[in-house]
């Protein structure tokens, strides 16, 4: 299933994106005009995942890894299967 856009912001603002008028403000103090950033490995390694050992601990976070290595070997789409892990696990709904 793929995500809405609503679901794709929030995980963005989960982790550390936020708004200041026609900007948006990455995580790393710096403006763009583009939102959300594209989901894919680079940008989800970059700005979610991390947050997982926090919100986890790092053997649940571990685990959650493994299971997302297993369903890209099964043929699932990396990007959208790290997505719904990590959404997930952050209490997205």
């Amino acid at each position: 299933m793929e995500p809405t856009k609503e679901q794709i912001k929030w995980l963005w603002e989960q982790c550390g994106f936020s708004r200041d008028g026609a900007w948006w403000i990455s995580p790393n103090n710096k403006r763009t005009d583009v939102f959300p950033p594209r989901l894919d490995l680079n940008n989800l390694f970059r700005y979610a995942v991390p947050l997982l050992e926090g919100k986890l601990g790092y053997k649940e976070a571990y685990k959650l890894l493994i299971r997302w290595i297993t369903e890209v070997i099964e043929g699932k789409d990396p990007a959208e299967s790290l997505f719904w892990a990590v959404f997930k696990a952050l209490g997205g709904k």
